[in-house]
């Protein structure tokens, strides 16, 4: 009888270790997952099938060509502060403030798309197209990107930078 209640405990034993060991059902691995990921991207004109040329969905329901190398990642936005749009009443421009990477990768594409567009994606799904300011000195570490921004979008992107950072780079180093 007693190796009876044995061999019905292991199964039930085998379980549960299963169980706490698996991490879906873990609440703070969701939390850990980056959420509104932005990246900017060059804007291919002419695919010409290469690897790198990727289509994406946009939330209009079409589709855009985007080079899939992005210039600008979430992981190099420290903080995103809203500001009013002077285009459109209602509606948002966002404030970058930058890591160094981010501010190099910033005055090379603001000087090389100074003219042109630039695609703004957003958990990779096509946003709108950006035009980039240049940086008026090198020891800035914010830009801004026109819009405009609806209000929610802007408000879940400000929400989520400064998680997404340290999701992707880690806590940050004490002095």
């Amino acid at each position: 009888m007693k190796s009876r209640n044995l061999i019905n405990i292991v199964p039930v034993l085998g379980l549960f270790l299963f169980i706490c060991g698996c991490e879906t059902l873990d609440a703070d691995s969701k939390s850990k997952e980056p959420s509104y990921v932005m990246t900017i991207n060059e804007i291919v004109k002419y695919p010409r099938a290469n690897r790198l040329e990727v289509e994406v969905p946009a939330y209009n329901g079409n589709t855009k060509w985007i080079n899939s190398n992005a210039f600008l990642h979430s992981r190099n936005i420290k903080e995103i502060e809203m500001i009013p749009s002077a285009q459109k009443k209602g509606f948002y421009d966002l404030q970058l403030k930058l890591d160094y990477h981010g501010k190099l990768a910033w005055m090379q594409l603001s000087v090389k798309y100074a003219y042109g567009d630039l695609g703004f994606l957003i958990d990779g799904v096509y946003y709108r197209s950006v035009t980039p300011d240049k940086m008026s000195s090198e020891f800035e570490d914010t830009v801004l990107v026109r819009g405009p921004f609806d209000p929610v979008t802007a408000k879940s992107l400000k929400a989520n930078a400064q998680k997404n950072y340290r999701t992707y780079n880690g806590e940050p180093k004490s002095p």
